[in-house]
């Protein structure tokens, strides 16, 4: 790539220098923008997580210049056939998951002992790599909107958020491929996912096609698009994420969950799954209690659920389910799809009055309210 006579040189430059100095960045890749930080600092990372307005729990991948830098943030013993996946993969716009080296932070991964690892397929992305490594990659966007694809179509918390923005033009859309080579499973598809399925069988020894896969192993949670591999966790080793509730424990990265969400709970007395009354605009959630009684509350109702009972709501139904009973509840409750859409809560607003509703964004200090008419907020 030319960097002279553009400016682009000194933009990356300033872009490294930010990134040296714990702030954040905005770059181009060959999927959509990403949100850059120095994926080594936790501080850096947890300004990620906060523009982003993104769950701690759900880890994010880093981004390095080539294959040979990123082996140095896998585990020593990592299996000659990971190196192998990735040197037929990468770069490109593949995240391949793997057992994490022991300097790679635990608030980048959730807690989780594996790391998603990118080699962007973009020369501006590359170019701003060869000055600083490894740097997060995730997208560009506040938690449940839409990815940006050009400059233009990014977040306005996300632009306050980041230092330095370098724009490398439209970028192409979509997702990566996520695949962890090692225990043969495609967490989430993307434009290359048949090469990689078709990969990951020869690797087993097996004709191509998902088929060959389910017939491997079955899933403990059905997956057939991933190839049927199962992944099986154990609640009690999972890292407590307390919020309104006071066991919060999330499935949905430790089982490799493409297609929905799920999360683990324990209400003591006077808990609640959510903290208030709210909706997902774009997902559907049930509830499924497996000790104590949950008390749920919508805009029009409230209704017990027992032991043994589910409990569904549409997407765009405002509801809260919370521990009303002297005993502990323990539940799970699921999501669909994945990206939720707008988190809105049945509150006026006082300011314009033309709002019967805000949207809700969660953040490590608390929850900012913010009306969709005009653009007041307020923390809570």
């Amino acid at each position: 790539m030319d960097e002279s006579g553009s400016g682009l040189a000194e933009r990356l430059d300033e872009a490294a220098a930010a990134l040296h100095d714990g702030a954040l960045v905005v770059y181009p890749t060959e999927t959509v923008y990403g949100l850059g930080a120095d994926a080594l600092d936790p501080e850096a990372i947890e300004h990620v997580f906060e523009a982003k307005r993104r769950p701690r729990d759900d880890p994010l991948s880093l981004a390095v210049p080539d294959v040979e830098a990123a082996m140095a943030y896998l585990r020593p013993d990592a299996p000659d056939r990971v190196r192998a996946f990735m040197d037929a993969f990468l770069p490109g716009p593949v995240t391949v998951v793997c057992a994490k080296a022991p300097d790679v932070p635990d608030s980048l991964t959730g807690g989780h002992d594996r790391v998603g690892v990118r080699v962007p397929h973009h020369a501006v992305a590359l170019a701003l790599l060869d000055r600083f490594a490894p740097i997060t990659a995730t997208s560009a966007n506040v938690s449940g909107r839409p990815s940006a694809t050009s400059v233009d179509g990014l977040d306005p918390e996300v632009r306050e958020a980041a230092a330095v923005v370098v724009d490398g033009g439209e970028t192409p859309g979509g997702g990566s491929t996520v695949v962890d080579p090692e225990r043969g499973v495609v967490h989430r598809r993307g434009a290359p996912a048949d090469e990689v399925q078709a990969w990951l069988d020869a690797a087993e020894g097996s004709p191509p096609g998902p088929a060959a896969g389910a017939a491997a192993e079955r899933t403990l949670l059905s997956l057939p698009e991933v190839g049927g591999h199962m992944e099986h966790v154990s609640v009690d080793d999972l890292q407590n994420h307390p919020r309104a509730a006071s066991v919060t424990k999330g499935l949905t990265a430790p089982l490799g969950l493409s297609d929905m969400a799920l999360n683990y709970y324990e209400l003591e007395p006077g808990d609640s799954f959510s903290g208030g009354v709210h909706t997902h605009t774009n997902q559907e959630e049930a509830f499924y209690i497996l000790e104590g009684t949950a008390t749920f509350e919508t805009l029009d109702d409230e209704f017990e659920v027992g032991a043994g009972e589910a409990v569904r709501f549409a997407p765009g139904e405002y509801q809260e389910g919370r521990n009303e009973s002297d005993d502990r509840v323990r539940g799970l409750a699921l999501g669909a799809p994945q990206e939720s859409g707008e988190v809105r809560v049945p509150l006026p607003c006082r300011e314009c009055g033309e709002a019967d509703y805000h949207v809700s964004h969660v953040h490590e200090e608390g929850i900012t309210m913010e009306c969709p008419e005009c653009g007041n907020t307020f923390d809570v």
